[in-house]
């Protein structure tokens, strides 16, 4: 995991554009990154990597499955 004032942290994430196997590893290393952590949920730029990726395991128990982002958009209004 890295730590503010890393500019991951600060710097727009790049968009997902590839759905392959290495998406998969990343999103399998930050399921496993967040169980360690005892964490409800995690970005891809926690652990270094710029892309618009995000999990979250708000019950996290023995049978939860997370909640994959991939790219997501906030609308206001």
């Amino acid at each position: 995991m890295v730590l503010y004032p890393d500019p991951v942290l600060t710097s727009p994430a790049s968009p997902v554009t590839a759905f392959d196997g290495e998406l998969h590893a990343l999103v399998e290393r930050m399921i496993e990154l967040m169980r360690e952590a005892e964490g409800v949920g995690l970005a891809a730029p926690q652990v270094g990597v710029s892309r618009r990726v995000f999990i979250a395991e708000p019950e996290p128990g023995p049978e939860s499955v997370p909640v994959v982002f991939v790219n997501p958009e906030l609308e206001l209004g």
